[in-house]
């Protein structure tokens, strides 16, 4: 091993060379004292035997997996980049025709998995990587939030898995993702590439969550007019609220992509591809239960104050409580200073304990992301957090819903106060 490139809440990341094929690799190594969870170490074979099986230009490249003195780690083709994260923070904003071609590359790797029977459940700009060469050639990574279509046993109904501002409405509503789960963030991708910025973004991951399931999405056309008729549609039906009104398939988006190519090199324009119907970005939401009686074990309270109101808005009357989950990119160098934007709501916040362990039965735990340049409010007051904790900002964010039963209207403004949490990294 010749350098550390980053660590997580599972693992750390190493670059190193493979002496035999004299090549550079990247290591990711589980850390030791989450081996003893069975869940955990069968989430991360779960990673490598997902990407193991998965041969693509555009995916990373899983080389071996092993167990080495009680050690899990996998091996990975390294790669010399930068996130796409990271080409954003600098560009701002792509051309249209360079965001295309970026889509259209995660598209072609992302039927490439859906076929093979792998969702990836994380598609946001940090997991997305830019080769250093000519081509600018795009890679997807970190598929350690994945689901094989064949594998339930570790999702559970209810569970909240990923990063809000690029998660698709129903993950919220505790309803399985699938193909047209990863077509949405991908559409949120595609959105943030061409206006320079998110659909939703609130001052708090609260905010954006309520967003998410209720606001209607701001027409791309508001941050940039000059955009194409045709590549609006194509952004509003990747982020349809309804899963049936997008893309019925990564193969179908791809279609779509390369139908918007083909006419902007010709000059010539045609409605051949499926448009959306017009009221389809104001459509309100289906109706659904967002309140749900929330107990929990001694010495939780804490934890309910600060968590309650989340968990309400995210999962039904059978939902469940919500795995503590954070994946790292693997296999990577980056150019620019990377955001880590998993944030974890722990059961107990003043203990400063590693926020990665599993919970106990009597606690649950959520998980929710923050992007740490998305606004000023989330600075950490180094002066004043307690060691180990970071800070999160008061903020509001609205609770109830327009479209609801009468017992969820009205909508109204909540204010939720500060308070500290584990910090991962």
């Amino acid at each position: 091993m010749t350098e550390r490139l980053g660590q997580g809440g599972m693992a750390e990341v190493y670059k190193a060379y493979q002496t035999g094929l004299e090549r550079h690799v990247a290591i990711k190594v589980m850390h030791r004292h989450l081996t003893q969870s069975t869940d955990l170490v069968t989430r991360f074979q779960r990673e490598a035997k997902s990407v193991g099986q998965l041969q693509h230009q555009h995916i990373l490249q899983v080389i071996d997996f092993d167990i080495e003195s009680g050690i899990y780690y996998l091996v990975m083709e390294y790669i010399q980049g930068q996130t796409l994260a990271d080409y954003l923070a600098k560009q701002k904003t792509l051309s249209v025709e360079e965001a295309l071609v970026i889509a259209a590359q995660l598209v072609d790797a992302l039927d490439y998995a859906h076929r093979k029977g792998v969702i990836h459940r994380d598609i946001k700009p940090a997991n997305i990587m830019l080769r250093h060469n000519k081509s600018n050639q795009v890679v997807l990574t970190d598929f350690g939030l994945v689901r094989l279509a064949d594998e339930n046993n570790l999702t559970v109904k209810g569970t909240l898995i990923g990063t809000p501002a690029y998660m698709a409405p129903e993950a919220f509503r505790g309803e399985p993702l699938n193909e047209q789960s990863d077509i949405y963030s991908l559409g949120v991708v595609l959105y943030q590439m061409i206006t320079g910025s998110k659909p939703y973004s609130g001052d708090t991951p609260y905010a954006i969550i309520s967003q998410q399931m209720n606001d209607p999405l701001p027409p791309p056309r508001q941050f940039k007019p000059d955009l194409p008729g045709e590549v609006e549609q194509l952004i509003l039906k990747a982020l349809a609220k309804n899963p049936k009104d997008r893309f019925r398939s990564a193969a179908e988006f791809y279609q779509a992509i390369q139908h918007i190519q083909t006419t902007q090199n010709t000059g010539h324009s045609s409605h051949s591809m499926p448009l959306l119907p017009a009221d389809l970005s104001n459509r309100p939401p289906a109706k659904f239960n967002q309140w749900l009686l929330l107990t929990a074990g001694a010495g939780s309270v804490i934890f309910l104050i600060t968590v309650a109101i989340v968990l309400t808005l995210l999962i039904g009357p059978k939902g469940t409580g919500v795995e503590n989950v954070q994946a790292e990119n693997g296999g990577v160098e980056q150019t620019g200073q990377q955001d880590r934007e998993t944030t974890p709501i722990a059961a107990n916040p003043t203990t400063g304990a590693d926020a990665a362990s599993l919970p106990d039965s009597t606690s649950t735990v959520a998980v929710v992301e923050i992007d740490s340049g998305n606004s000023e409010s989330n600075a950490v007051n180094s002066s004043a957090e307690p060691v180990g904790m970071v800070e999160i900002p008061t903020g509001r964010f609205l609770m109830g819903s327009k479209f609801g039963e009468s017992n969820e209207q009205p909508e109204h403004d909540v204010l939720v106060d500060g308070f500290y949490i584990d910090q991962f990294e």
